[in-house]
């Protein structure tokens, strides 16, 4: 562990040098972003899109009112963290990896709240309907 601590942005440089990113799409309780290093990599011009975390979805207002007070929350605090820093440009949310055709309705819900909390961070996901509504 302390090779990369004493050469982390060495490592982060040889990342960007073959177009790696340093971003993991699958966050899942981490509220915290390395702001410095965003911030380098900004500076030289190599900072991507920056994941706030993963989200998933729920099956009922129980379920919501939890999603609302762990998910939403957390994605919320890193959003602050980034836009603080100036780079809330770069931010997105990633969730509902594969998810199958009938969580639809749920994501969908689940979509819904992120954009009226945060209508400029930009949602990706994997989840589609494989029968394309047919």
């Amino acid at each position: 562990m302390r090779l990369w601590r004493n050469h982390k942005r060495e490592w982060i440089d040889f990342l960007c040098d073959h177009y790696i990113t340093m971003d993991c799409i699958y966050k899942w309780n981490d509220r915290t972003l390395d702001i410095p290093t965003f911030q380098h990599l900004k500076r030289r011009g190599r900072l991507a899109p920056v994941n706030l975390g993963f989200w998933g979805s729920f099956k009922d207002a129980a379920g919501e009112a939890k999603w609302r007070t762990n998910t939403l929350a957390r994605i919320k605090e890193t959003y602050a963290q980034l836009k603080a820093a100036g780079l809330g440009e770069y931010a997105y949310a990633y969730g509902c990896d594969e998810a199958p055709k009938d969580m639809l309705p749920q994501i969908r819900r689940a979509t819904e709240i992120l954009k009226e909390e945060l209508p400029d961070v930009p949602l990706a996901t994997t989840a589609y309907d494989h029968d394309f509504g047919v």
